[in-house]
């Protein structure tokens, strides 16, 4: 049978003075368990303004922005995977590899893939497509190369100058978010 023990200590004032944060320390009765730390917010109104992040208070009006940007930088994102999916299969039906270590082999050669070959044998056995697998803005070259090849590349240009910029708005925005550390 599992005991355990909490423990709940002030951890300060709340961000308007009214509350207090608190510190709840949960350990087990074994000796092969560590401890569970959590912190709380116990005053209403900032429980409404504010969410803890593990050790941090996060501002919930900041992070709109962010969120935004965020949802933004996936558009982009989805375009450029829109523009690139059928541009990396054709590449796969040429390859014609034998087998999945030359097709994986030929990939990693390429900086395609992140899989080590394990899991991409994995990846195939439950039944996805080797261009699933594919990173393609891995090899910037080497994906302006296929879209030269197939007039696509001033639309490819573009939409990677639009994630470019996605990403960036996206870290100014991570930037503006309120945090505050918990002592």
């Amino acid at each position: 049978m599992s005991t355990s023990e909490t423990v709940t200590f002030d951890a300060g004032a709340c961000p308007c003075n009214a509350g207090r944060l608190v510190k709840r320390v949960t350990s087990q009765g074994n000796p092969w368990s560590g401890v569970d730390v959590a912190f709380s917010i116990d005053c209403p109104a900032c429980t409404t303004e504010w969410r803890i992040d593990r050790t941090m208070m996060v501002l919930r009006s900041s992070e709109s922005a962010y969120y935004s940007a965020l949802a933004a930088d996936r558009v982009a994102r989805d375009a450029v995977h829109a523009l690139v999916l059928p541009l990396i299969e054709h590449f796969l039906k040429e390859l014609e590899a034998p087998n999945k270590k030359a097709l994986h082999t030929e990939l990693t050669r390429l900086n395609l893939t992140t899989m080590s070959y394990r899991q991409f044998l994995e990846h195939m056995r439950r039944g996805n497509n080797a261009s699933a697998a594919v990173t393609s803005t891995r090899n910037p070259g080497w994906l302006s190369s296929i879209a030269d090849a197939h007039g696509v590349r001033d639309q490819l240009d573009r939409l990677s100058q639009t994630l470019k910029s996605t990403g960036q708005a996206c870290t100014h925005a991570a930037q503006q978010v309120v945090r505050r550390k918990i002592q």
